[in-house]
């Protein structure tokens, strides 16, 4: 009780000198003393204040992340961005909902750093892509297409397909299609798997051309996909390439 009246104490000086020593506080063992640290920090903004609270967000205890998260969130310091987004692939929950609505206050600003995160967020990707889907998913489609370029783990391309799928963006097509024809991508057999959702009759030829395809996996998955895109597509217009084709 007394640590906290000092602490209090400190606060209410509202001076630059009384900074470090309420810092050197969020180096002890106490939660309690933590967290009304944070909160004392957080009436004093500053570079400072942004500097040591992004390294509070690195810290395990829920509630010290989520009330360290309210600086940021009241402050929109841009330099805790890359600390915010690491708090998605966090193993609880409410961190995760509380990082991403700090990270959807801040909007596409955010995405960046987002990005960073999700190229290895293995298992939690759904939650990272979900984040960004929903500060924008326009805004957000640069982001993932690049990190779809480059990510190897089959969790983070699926959930980035799913993305795709889900939002029917102008130009996914157009980027997945290169995919349909690189034999090494860990995820072709997704991609020649995702595309007819997406009801675009540019897919067809390349679907045609896998039906030759060395791999017999990939032919097999290209006639499906082919069967598909027909079935789900009534105007002509999506039918007629494949006669072309």
């Amino acid at each position: 009780a007394i640590r906290v009246g000092a602490i209090e104490g400190l606060g209410r000086f509202r001076d630059e000198a009384s900074i470090e020593p309420l810092i050197k506080q969020l180096e002890g063992k106490s939660l309690v003393i933590q967290i009304k640290t944070v909160e004392t920090l957080s009436k004093q903004p500053g570079p400072r204040v942004t500097e040591a609270l992004c390294k509070v967000l690195d810290e395990e205890d829920p509630r010290l992340l989520i009330t360290a998260l309210r600086y940021f969130k009241d402050q929109r310091e841009e330099a805790g961005l890359p600390a915010i987004a690491r708090l998605l692939i966090n193993v609880d929950e409410h961190v995760v909902q509380s990082a991403a609505g700090v990270l959807r206050h801040f909007g596409p600003t955010a995405l960046p750093a987002i990005g960073e995160v999700l190229a290895n967020a293995g298992d939690r990707a759904k939650q990272v892509v979900k984040a960004m889907v929903e500060i924008d998913s326009h805004s957000a489609l640069p982001t993932l297409m690049q990190v779809f370029g480059t990510a190897t783990d089959m969790h983070v391309l699926i959930e980035i397909l799913d993305a795709f799928i889900l939002h029917d963006l102008p130009g996914t097509v157009d980027f997945l299609i290169p995919f349909l024809e690189r034999p090494g991508f860990p995820a072709r057999a997704e991609v020649v798997q995702a595309i007819p959702y997406l009801r675009d009759p540019a897919s067809v030829a390349p679907l045609c051309r896998l039906l030759s395809d060395p791999d017999v996996h990939i032919r097999r998955l290209a006639a499906t996909s082919l069967d598909k895109l027909v079935a789900t597509c009534a105007d002509v217009e999506m039918v007629d390439p494949l006669g072309q084709a």
